[in-house]
């Protein structure tokens, strides 16, 4: 008992996030959209550097599974700039993605967590609390 199926954890995720948490897409940015968005070269960098030290699945270790969690991070990034992005962030994009199997909502569940579960101070530039 304890670990859930792989086959039902989309569907749970779905159902803890759309369902009990009543989350809807169309409360943040399109993940379409955020990908169209500029942000800082500085971000892209540091996102880019993390990549190849982010080895935790079967999935992350490809280049298919590289380039999932590089386009969902600077999403993430271009959605909320006051965060952009921040070491660890790799490692939750990583495991989102590998559950959900889709892009576009591991992006919607990452920024449920950021917002309404309150991650995102977790993530600020120190600068911002001083």
């Amino acid at each position: 008992m304890g670990n859930l199926e792989p086959e039902l954890r989309l569907p749970f995720w779905k159902y803890l996030i759309f369902t009990k948490n009543g989350a809807k897409l169309e409360d943040y940015p399109a993940y379409e959209e955020c990908l169209t968005m500029e942000i800082p070269e500085k971000v892209r960098d540091e996102i880019s550097r993390d990549l190849n030290r982010t080895n935790t699945t079967a999935l992350i270790k490809t280049e298919v599974g590289q380039s999932q969690m590089k386009r969902v991070l600077e999403a993430i990034a271009a959605a909320v700039p006051e965060v952009g992005y921040c070491q660890g962030m790799n490692f939750i994009a990583c495991i989102l993605i590998e559950h959900c199997r889709s892009e576009e909502i591991a992006y919607f569940v990452f920024m449920e967590m950021l917002h309404k579960m309150e991650m995102k101070c977790l993530y600020l530039p120190v600068s911002i609390f001083s």
